[in-house]
């Protein structure tokens, strides 16, 4: 329900484009003070605006599925190791390993304490390699948005 409530708040009418290149230097006539950052504001007119807000809806967006890899449930387990044995030194456990994918496993056990109270952390590194992103101005946002949009 939050998505869709901000979905609807995206209008043609309250849009701010930022573009930045060499071709667009002659027309930057204001400075930002802090930076000394060459800049130029311009309104859209109401006719693109107008074009924009009755345009075709793009089928293939849509809003995504429930994720059912999103945990619902955010108690802490105990620990799998023995906390007074374990240090930062120690190496992860590798869970997986085949082609395409690698998956370590380490206990934290940065923030062991008189009652050693974990505390929830992770790190998750992906690298999606395809030619195929940055094909056209398409694929490019499609790309973008399904890897941003994936968090």
């Amino acid at each position: 329900p939050d998505a869709r409530r901000v979905l609807e708040k995206l209008d043609p009418k309250d849009v701010d484009i930022y573009t930045a290149a060499k071709a667009y230097e002659s027309e930057a006539k204001l400075t930002e003070p802090i930076y000394g950052t060459k800049y130029s504001l311009t309104e859209i007119d109401a006719k693109t605006l107008r074009k924009w807000a009755s345009g075709p809806i793009d089928t293939d967006l849509h809003m995504v599925k429930p994720n059912k890899f999103i945990p619902r449930n955010f108690s802490l387990a105990k620990p799998t190791v023995d906390v007074k044995k374990e240090t930062k030194d120690s190496p992860p456990v590798k869970l997986v390993d085949r082609q395409g994918a690698r998956l370590w496993y380490k206990q934290d056990v940065d923030f062991r304490g008189k009652n050693w109270t974990p505390k929830p952390k992770l790190t998750i590194l992906f690298q999606i390699i395809t030619p195929y992103a940055e094909v056209t101005p398409r694929s490019e946002a499609a790309s973008r948005v399904w890897v941003c949009g994936g968090t």
